[in-house]
């Protein structure tokens, strides 16, 4: 059994696919899985560029659907049928737009997860920093904050931080010293979650929330119950929306 897994869900973006695994192996350290869900419908186009990495192809399955799941139930189906009643503490997802930019992220962003709920933090999600540019000069995500709690209404009620807050902690992993700090979410993609709490919370709503607030949705219901949700600065190059190409 691998220590993490990494839920990549997939929509007619196979032109970015390549380039994105290719960044994973930026990781060195951690032993962990890759899980894709396929909503293409294009049998075999997946696998056969996963096929491609020789190191890589080993610990990733691809579901193929037959027909588009839609961002909430790829994530839910996953979790509920992948994990099933294995000890799994947290999973990441990440998109195949949200590129890691840092040799050894994963270990790294585990590191930091673990340090966290030691201290008795009780942790929903931790996030990271989603520039725009390759060149890390224009910061998209430092985490999210709502402009009202008591509206439930998405987009409007969500605000991305760009740009790191004065209060952030530091936190001493694999040498370096890096920043952490509380925000009221953390967008779905470049996420660490709690297993245990996903479930608990019973899911994405994949009623109400069928694709891009399901994860407003859940980081609102997480803070109702009086979880917490930080944000650190493990760097990440995040295309926005390019993964679905505007139509998932």
């Amino acid at each position: 059994m691998y220590p993490i897994s990494l839920i990549v869900p997939l929509y007619r973006s196979y032109h970015i696919l390549e380039k994105f695994l290719q960044h994973l192996e930026f990781e060195t350290k951690t032993e962990y899985e890759v899980i894709i869900v396929d909503n293409s419908a294009e049998t075999g186009t997946a696998k056969n560029i996963v096929n491609k990495f020789n190191n890589l192809k080993k610990r990733v399955t691809v579901y193929e659907e037959e027909e588009n799941l839609f961002y909430t139930k790829s994530i839910n189906k996953i979790v509920k049928q992948h994990f099933g009643e294995v000890n799994c503490s947290k999973f990441c997802i990440l998109n195949p737009d949200c590129y890691p930019l840092e040799k050894d992220w994963l270990t790294k962003f585990l590191n930091i997860w673990d340090i966290i709920s030691s201290k008795n933090v009780n942790l929903s999600t931790l996030g990271s920093l989603h520039f725009k540019d390759w060149q890390k000069e224009e910061l998209r995500h430092a985490g999210c904050v709502f402009k009202n709690l008591n509206l439930r209404k998405f987009p409007s009620d969500w605000e991305h931080l760009t740009r790191i807050p004065n209060d952030y902690a530091t936190i001493e992993i694999c040498g370096e010293i890096r920043k952490i700090w509380s925000v009221q979410g953390n967008t779905g993609t470049g996420i660490i979650v709690d297993y245990l709490k996903f479930k608990e919370l019973g899911c994405f709503d994949e009623v109400h929330y069928p694709h891009y607030s399901s994860d407003s949705d859940f980081c609102r219901k997480s803070l109702e119950l009086g979880f917490e949700h930080l944000c650190c600065d493990i760097e990440f190059y995040h295309k926005s929306r390019e993964s679905s190409l505007l139509v998932n």
